[in-house]
């Protein structure tokens, strides 16, 4: 979650170019933010930063990843 959060920070500043943000975020989804709460938003940044880079392919991957996290948080029924 702390590597999620320097990225998150980073590019919000956009003061980091967004290679380097995409770097850190997958960094903390290997490092186990894709086990957290805050997973779903880490996939959201990195598809935002992969947009960004003209990766589309990527992003859209990213944002599937993401989506995955609804189906396990909204209630049954």
């Amino acid at each position: 979650d702390i590597l999620y959060a320097r990225a998150a920070a980073a590019i919000e500043a956009g003061t980091t170019p967004p290679d380097t943000v995409a770097g850190w975020t997958e960094e903390a989804l290997r490092a186990g933010l894709r086990f957290s709460p805050n997973g779903a938003s880490g996939y959201r940044l990195l598809a935002r930063c992969y947009e960004r880079l003209g990766r589309r392919d990527a992003a859209g991957d990213a944002l599937r990843q993401a989506a995955r996290y609804g189906a396990f948080s909204d209630p049954p029924g």
